[in-house]
Order: structure tokens, then sequence, then C-alpha cells
């Protein structure tokens, strides 16, 4: 029975202890106060503000992220020390004389075979003795148990932390949260309620809100008459208050999944605390006018408008506790707004609880709705990238050409497999395509939310074009980093890291000159995409353009991709000497072609078809509304 490496069981454990001890990490928030919602969201946690389904697809991601970056400080470590700041400090790779150094093998134990491998000149044909004797293992070297372990454990916070990993894991933590849409759904959803109505009217029945709270807002009404800047907005926010301590704080509509609210029973007791202050407030500031109170004018009109902003900060805060109630199941957003005829018995109970629950799912749907559309980035590039990943395998499974091949002896590195033909060209198209789409629907997303977004089909060409520019300029810098990093991380796979660093200049010469020109096929599909979405937004172009845009992705990706093949194509034939050849090359266009044009059609309807079942009902809202210029 063979004997398990150390080295290789303690990076297995390593993996592990990141898996299942990094939740509590990730469920600590890395976002700011915010000034309109401090109140709430330091009483939430992440767990809190989505649902599990939501919040454990985002902690896969950050564990994966997190696990990758451990596998390769382990594997890596000894060279990347010198330039991790703290990372040498946390344990000393330094061979170390006594106790440290533990023998590899017993005393009987026959000599080790000498080990084989690449040359660091890269002029060795055959394989190079390394050295003929192993020696002994220090326990803080490379290849010691006590790498992977530490590295771990400084990741999870259960060890002595290494600076550079908390910056890295804070990052990655910041960035699976944004992508989950924590907290900016619930930002989003919350503030874009508050100028949506209740749209409930005493003329049409009470919905379960006490006839004395309909008194009330009207007493509050009258008395405030001219002293408030907006009334509409404060006998609006009053109303949600009240109606929410009604239905829900009196317990007088029904809920669902009563294990998430028991969760959230301190944010509404929280809740409770404040409206009841708030109307007790209210209530005394009109008993005091009515008993003829000598007061200024200016004592009154302050009173009323700090009131009236109290209200508004309660009437926000109800807002997330809404949102946080759709999310987590416990009301819905999905039933059909019905109308409540006069002439039905206003005293109906059973009538007006479907009055109450109509216009709080209409009320929580055009939340959830606005926060779908909203935070819809994550779905669409998750969605296209899985579109891009399948679409290259089958490719190159089926019709790829085998051109993954060792620069050394041209020996083919996936050999006769269908499946490992299939995966270069997976990789290599995920290389291109994924993180440049990221960025650029990020970008676009961002500036949409911030209402500084510029629809190119809206908008005159001069408003446009320079934002558009600028997100191309952003994926082709992403893109170039992949393929240049996937170069030099090939590159060093086959001489070793030595010769890398010793040979930098070149080696980053030639991956830029090889490889940076892929980078303009991740460039055209982001951008394309980013005026699909633009498209989908601007009424007037989705009838010209919208049904046709796949077509166009398809064209445009098939003419950059062979033009980019073609030119990659001529450097190599004129470093070995020779023409460039068009019948030799055709072979090599058309299947950079075919894929791109494969890519670039699957991708581009993946998005439309998601735009339109997923948010087809979701019209830009008036906040992000662009009128062209006449």
């Amino acid at each position: 029975m063979s004997q398990i490496d150390p080295f290789l069981a303690a990076l297995v454990f390593g993996a592990i202890i990141i898996f299942f001890f990094a939740r509590d990490q990730f469920n600590r928030p890395t976002f700011e106060r915010s000034r309109e919602l401090a109140r709430l969201i330091q009483l939430l946690t992440p767990l809190d503000m989505r649902n599990r389904m939501a919040f454990w697809r985002a902690y896969a991601f950050y564990a994966g992220i997190l696990t990758l970056i451990y596998l390769i400080l382990s594997a890596y470590g000894s060279l990347l020390a010198p330039l991790l700041p703290g990372f040498g400090e946390a344990f000393d790779i330094t061979p170390v004389a006594g106790a440290d150094f533990l023998p590899t093998a017993g005393v009987d134990a026959p000599p080790p075979m000498p080990v084989t491998g690449y040359s660091p000149d890269g002029i060795v044909s055959g394989g190079q003795p390394l050295s003929s004797d192993l020696g002994e293992v220090p326990l803080h070297s490379p290849s010691s148990p006590v790498v992977p372990l530490t590295i771990s454990l400084a990741m999870v916070g259960l060890a002595p932390s290494i600076p550079i990993l908390l910056r890295v894991e804070e990052k990655i933590r910041f960035a699976a949260h944004r992508l989950a849409g924590i907290p900016t759904r619930l930002i989003s959803s919350s503030q874009y309620l508050r100028n949506v109505p209740l749209d409930l009217k005493r003329e049409t029945g009470t919905a379960l809100v006490p006839e004395s709270d309909w008194d009330r807002i009207d007493a509050y009404m009258a008395d405030a008459a001219g002293m408030l800047e907006n009334p509409d907005a404060f006998r609006e926010d009053m109303l949600k208050i009240l109606s929410f301590r009604a239905w829900f704080l009196q317990y007088r509509l029904p809920t669902r999944n009563p294990s998430a609210r028991a969760a959230l029973a301190h944010i509404e007791q929280d809740l409770d605390r404040q409206i009841d202050k708030l109307v007790t407030d209210l209530d005394a500031l009109i008993l005091l006018d009515g008993q003829g109170t000598e007061r200024t004018q200016a004592t009154v009109s302050g009173a009323w408008v700090r009131h009236a902003t109290e209200a508004a900060t309660v009437a926000i805060d109800i807002n997330v506790l809404y949102m946080l109630y759709a999310e987590h199941g416990i009301v819905s957003g999905d039933s059909t707004p019905q109308a409540i005829s006069p002439s039905l018995n206003q005293s109906d109970a059973a009538v007006q609880k479907r009055h109450a629950l109509s216009r709080l799912a209409a009320f929580v749907g055009a939340g959830s709705r606005h926060a779908d559309r909203e935070g819809m980035t994550a779905k669409v590039w998750l969605r296209a990238t899985v579109a891009i990943a399948v679409l290259a395998f089958l490719f190159g499974a089926f019709f790829g050409l085998d051109s993954v091949r060792t620069a050394r002896d041209s020996v083919s590195i996936v050999g006769e497999s269908a499946i490992r033909l299939g995966l270069a060209y997976l990789v290599g198209s995920i290389i291109s395509y994924a993180l440049p789409l990221l960025v650029a629907l990020g970008y676009q997303q961002a500036a949409y939310q911030n209402e500084a977004w510029h629809n190119a089909f809206d908008l005159h060409w001069s408003r446009w074009l320079f934002q558009h520019l600028g997100v191309a300029a952003m994926a082709c810098a992403v893109a170039v980093l992949c393929h240049v990093g996937y170069n030099i991380y090939a590159t060093a796979a086959a001489v070793g890291w030595a010769t890398v660093f010793d040979r930098w200049d070149g080696v980053i010469y030639y991956a830029f000159l090889l490889d940076g020109p892929k980078a303009m096929r991740g460039t055209a599909l982001s951008i394309l995409t980013v005026l699909l979405i633009d498209a989908w937004r601007s009424k007037g172009a989705a009838d010209r353009w919208f049904r046709w845009f796949p077509l166009v992705v398809a064209g445009v990706l098939c003419a950059v991709s062979v033009g980019v093949r073609a030119f990659i194509r001529s450097v190599t034939q004129a470093a070995a000497g020779r023409d460039f050849a068009l019948a030799e090359a055709w072979p090599y266009l058309l299947d950079a072609g075919a894929l791109a044009a494969l890519i670039g059609f699957g991708a581009a309807r993946m998005v439309r078809e998601t735009l339109v079942h997923e948010y087809g009902d979701a019209e830009p809202d008036i906040l992000h509304t662009q009128e062209a210029p006449a």
C-alpha cells in the first residue's frame, strides 16, 4: 500500500478548512453604513439580506476563488514570498538546523531515483537530472505540510494573519457580495419603493387598517396644513406606517415561512418602538394644539417638519423590511392587484383582507421587479458564460483542430482525446470572453444605477460614444491581462519560474505579441453585449435591432477572430523565416471564424432570451428614462 504524500494530504485538508470555515468570514458585512438605511443595516448580516439559495451561490463563488488562491500560494509560495508583504514572516521558508529537519526515508531505505525535468535554458532535449539525493525536508520549506496548513488557517482567520491575504480575502468577499446583491439589491429596491404609492383609499375600504388610524391621518393632514413642503409625501408615509402596523405588527394579514419571519423579529420590534414613539409624538402635537397652547407659528411648523422627517425615515425602514419579507418568501409580490368596488360591503373582513393582500402584492412586486432589473448583471453574465463554455467545448470536441502542441517538439498535448481537445477550446474561450464581459456588464449596470449611463439608441452619438469606448478599453485591458497572464503561466509550466524571471523581458514581449491580439475577441463580444442591453432598454430600437442582434454579434465576432488569427499566423510564420500562405492557413482561419460566430450567436441569443423572458415586463422606469435631444 503506497504512502500518501504528506504535502498533498495537507493541501487537501487545507482546502477543506477553507471551504467549511470561511462561512463566518463571508457573513461579515463589506458595505459602508448607509445614511438612509443605517438603522436597519446595522441589524442585518449578509445572510439576512438574501434568500438562502442566492447566499450559498455567492458563498460557493467566494470559497472557490479563495481555494484557487490558496492552491497557487501553496504551490508557488517559495517564489511569491518575496513579493507578498508579511507572507515570508508567517512561516520561515529558509532551512534551519535542529529538529526542523525531518528525514524523508528510513535508515535502511534505498537511495531515491533521479528526478528529471525541463532544462532551465530550454535547450536540453532529454531529461536533466536535478538531484540524485532528496536529502532532508525542512519543516518550513515550501514542500512541507506546514505551508498549506498555515496559509489555509491564516485565510480563514484561525491563525496569525498575513496582511496581504486579509486584503485579498476582503476584496473577494466584496465582489461576491456585490454579485449576490448584498446589500445593493435591498438598498436599490427600498429606495425605489420610496416613490411608489401604496394606493390605499378610504372610499374603497379600510383594507384592514383601523378606522381610528384613518381618522388619525385626516387629523394630521388638517393640523399640518400649510406647514409642510410636501404634504402628500407625508400622508403617503403615514399611510405606509399605519398600514404596516395593522397588517404585520397587529397580525391582521397572514404570512408564510414563519421561521424566516422569526429571524427578523428583532427588526420588527425595533420598528414597533419607532412607530409607537412617532404616533405618540404626533398625537401629542395635535392634542396640545387642540387645547390652545400658546406657541409661535415657527415652533409648530418646526415640530411638523421634524416629525415629517422622522416619518420618512420610518417609512424607508418599512420598505426595507417589506423587501426582506419578499426576499425570504414571507409575503409574495406575484399576485395581480384586484380593484375593490365601492358597492361591495366594506365591513366584510374577507373582502378587505383580499384588498389589503392585493395592494401589498402590487407594492412589493414593484420593488422586486425593480431589484431584479437592477441586479440582472450576474444572471446575464453567468448565462452568457455558460453558453460560451458549452459551445466552445462541443465545437472543439467535434470539429476542433489539434493545434495545442508544445513549442519544443510539436508534440500534441491533447493527443487523440476529443474531450481534451474540447476542454482546450473551452479554456481558451473562457480566457477570451468571461472576465472582459463581466467588467463591461458590471460597469454598464453601475452607471445605469447611478443614472449616468447614456443609451446608444436613445441619445446623440456624441453623448454615448466616448463612454462606450471607455467600456471597450476596460474590457480590452482585462482581456489582455488574461491572455498574457495565461501565456506566462504556460511558459513557466514548461521551463520553470526561474527561467521566466531570468528572461522576463523576452517572455513578456512574446506573450504580448502572440496572445495580446486575442483580446480583441473578448472586447468585441463585451461591447456588442452592452449594445444589446441598450437596445432592450430602448423602445425605439427594439424593433429595428433587437431581433437581429445575435446575427450581428456573430458576424462581427467572426470577422474579428479571423483577422486576429491571420495576424498571429503571419507573426509566427515570419519568426520562422516563412511568408504567410493562405493555402496553409485557411483551416485555422475557418476554425477561428466558425467558433467565434457560434459563440457570438449563442451568447447573444442567450442574453436576448434572458432579457425578454426574465425581465420582459420590466420596462425602463421613470428614474432612468433619458430623452433624446430634439
